[in-house]
């Protein structure tokens, strides 16, 4: 122990003794899941935003990591280990999946004499057979990058220091439902010291990194004994990363003196700043009425006028429309006013911009003479206006697009997936809408998707998820006749009628009070709904059918860009609880969330994980094409087990998102701090 600790200590002594001048700011990663040497984690935190895929190959474990960085300071992770040593169950054909969530927090910056300090916690919520905890201390000198910690659980299993945070042992974990965060054994256990260098070579951009190992890994022989065929022959690891080109790279390295391991990492900042939507409306209409050119020279940018005022006795020029194509507003009617001032000559008016998103008002844009700074002002849906252009209805919109389909982690392989192609219409009149999507399979591997789902005494709304993917390959996932309607300019209703997702049907219902000047809102929703067929028949139901329904509060905090969504009641499998949805916003509508229930069951009538929990990404399309504007998004949810406890319907359609827009600091959200 003693000469374990000596080169410990020859780890932190080298990192304050010299001072940092030149390293690459791009992190490595381990090949467990996040940011770290080879094995073991150091104090690195990427920019938020920055959510990394890490897919790492070493005997007896293959593993796929989901990482991301909410924050600066906050780095988590969620992977599946594939364990090819223990079968998934007796005479299964698929080998053993572990599902597992990690998270990092930094504790101190890293300054010219300090190093960065941060805290981790290795897989709390799964069912924790490499369950750790550690300190960490890392040092940029130069073109190397020293890290030393000390870790308890897995990364403390070599025990060569003695614990001096907590007595007791741990407590032996087992294949039972997992999933619960227990806390009990924090810091308790073996410890040990571990520690690395990385090199970065600036020529080629290479990185050399060798390491000392805590961990034993003989702590997991009694559960899964073939790991002894694994057995650690020596402390240290070595690795060499290639990097492809900012978004990619490749480590290939040697571990426990008898192991070669791989791994691949792609990595994207999902909030990104986009290219500011400052495009230049230009004054091209020769009509003589400026109420005709405001709306020809919008609708040139995708900008619809629906109502306009110009008063040349108050100097008040009033322009009321509706735009999808560009997600920051107060840039959009930014460049309206310019374009209303500067091009038309209205330089020494008041210009009131009042946008909508479909039916619904949203907070106006007001600019005083010789401003152009706007002032938020709630929005009033009464009034004439001197202006009316005609709307001819139906409003028709449809897309044609392929869609990813997948279910990863079963006992009958780690994934099944296909392309589907999807179909996605509406048509609108008014405050009515008929909103449809059509998919059907173009090709898939889910022939041998067949396992049991292990369901409990709960109804089954989810745990069918094999059959509806197997059986409903062409049909309706959504076709739904809906109303939107708004009693005040923060108050609104949206009601919906048909087959509301893949697995339901029935009637909704939902209200939303959003006062323009508060960070709360809150709001209710009802749905009187019956399970539909296998097939996504047009007219196929199976038998079960009940009500559901929640109170919601939401609560923003525009500084941190935090949003938490709080909601109360009865789930499709009639339980009731409560959900907690907390998520980071970023400046271009990016955002990275998770969310946990806990309703009026037990862990054994839930299932396999306990309670229901996952995380979610959303982001913005522009990131793969930054000169196309967009306001369009996409989302992936994780959540590590589809069990039928704690479900909600996955509506297309919620209020606190079409009203995006109508709190101040739903702008704010957009603004730097």
């Amino acid at each position: 122990m003693r000469c374990v600790t000596k080169r410990a200590l020859f780890f932190l002594s080298l990192s304050f003794a010299m001072t940092s001048e030149s390293y690459n700011a791009k992190n490595t990663y381990t090949f467990n899941s996040g940011t770290g040497a080879i094995m073991t984690p150091n104090a690195r935190f990427n920019k938020e935003g920055t959510i990394a895929l890490n897919i790492s190959y070493f005997e007896p474990i293959n593993k796929l990591s989901l990482v991301a960085s909410p924050f600066n300071w906050l780095e988590s992770s969620v992977y599946y280990n594939d364990i090819n040593v223990r079968r998934y169950f007796p005479g299964s054909d698929q080998s053993y999946k572990d599902k597992g969530f990690s998270f990092k927090i930094k504790l101190l910056e890293e300054t010219s004499f300090i190093p960065s300090f941060a805290l981790g916690f290795e897989d709390i919520a799964g069912t924790s057979i490499f369950k750790s905890e550690y300190f960490v201390a890392s040092k940029k000198v130069n073109d190397f990058d020293i890290s030393l910690g000390i870790g308890f659980g897995d990364y403390g299993s070599r025990s060569n220091i003695k614990n001096f945070f907590r007595d007791g042992d741990r407590t032996p974990w087992d294949f039972s439902t997992g999933g619960e965060i227990g806390t009990t054994d924090f810091f308790r256990g073996g410890s040990s010291l571990f520690g690395s260098i990385i090199y970065f070579e600036p020529k080629t951009k290479m990185r050399f990194k060798v390491e000392y190992d805590g961990n034993n890994y003989r702590d997991n022989y009694d559960l899964i004994p073939g790991f002894k065929r694994y057995i650690s022959k020596s402390r240290y690891n070595y690795s060499l990363e290639y990097p492809i080109n900012r978004n990619f790279s490749l480590n290939v390295g040697y571990i426990r003196g008898s192991e070669t391991v791989f791994n691949f990492v792609s990595q994207i900042n999902i909030g990104k700043k986009r290219k500011k939507d400052k495009f230049r409306i230009v004054a091209t209409s020769n009509n003589p009425s400026d109420h005709e050119k405001i709306l020809s020279d919008l609708r040139s940018n995708q900008i619809f006028v629906q109502r306009s005022n110009i008063d040349h006795d108050k100097n008040v020029i009033e322009v009321e429309y509706s735009q999808s194509s560009y997600y920051d507003r107060e840039q959009v009617s930014r460049n309206i006013k310019k374009y209303i001032s500067d091009d038309l000559g209205y330089y020494d008016y008041e210009i009131v911009l009042r946008p909508k998103n479909g039916s619904y008002y949203l907070s106006s844009f007001n600019y005083n003479k010789f401003s152009d700074k706007p002032k938020l002002e709630k929005i009033s849906t009464d009034g004439e206006f001197q202006f009316n252009p005609k709307v001819i209805y139906p409003l028709y919109s449809f897309s044609l697009s392929p869609t990813l389909v997948s279910h990863i982690g079963s006992p009958s392989g780690f994934y099944f997936g296909g392309i589907d192609l999807s179909l996605d219409a509406a048509i609108e009149v008014k405050n009515f809408q008929l909103s449809s999507r059509y998919s059907t399979r173009i090709a898939d591997n889910m022939e041998n998707l067949n396992y049991d789902a292990a369901p409990t005494s709960l109804p089954r709304v989810r745990t069918y998820i094999q059959d509806y993917l197997k059986e409903g390959k062409n049909g309706f996932d959504e076709f739904t006749l809906n109303y939107f309607t708004q009693n005040s300019s923060e108050s609104f209703l949206l009601m919906s009628l048909g087959h509301l997702e893949q697995m339901f049907s029935g009637a909704h219902l939902e209200y939303l009070y959003r006062p323009a000047k508060s960070l709360f809102s809150a709001g209710f929703e009802v749905t009187r709904v019956k399970q539909r067929g296998f097939d996504k028949g047009f007219d196929s139901f199976l038998n079960y059918q009940t009500n559901t329904g929640h109170l919601n509060i939401y609560v923003s905090d525009p500084p941190s860009r935090v949003q938490i969504h709080l909601s109360y009641g009865k789930y499709l499998a009639k339980d009731v609880g409560y959900t907690l949805d907390v998520s980071r916003k970023f400046r271009n509508g990016a955002a990275i969330g998770f969310f946990y229930s806990d309703t009026n069951i037990t862990s054994e009538q839930f299932g396999e994980g306990s309670f229901d929990k996952g995380v979610y990404f959303r982001y913005p399309l522009f990131i793969f094409n930054n000169n196309r504007p967009t306001n369009s998004f996409s989302s992936f949810l994780w959540r590590p087990v589809t069990r039928d406890g704690a479900v909600k319907l996955n509506l297309t359609k919620r209020l606190f998102d079409l009203s995006n827009g109508t709190q101040y600091s739903d702008i704010f959200l957009k603004r730097s701090y």
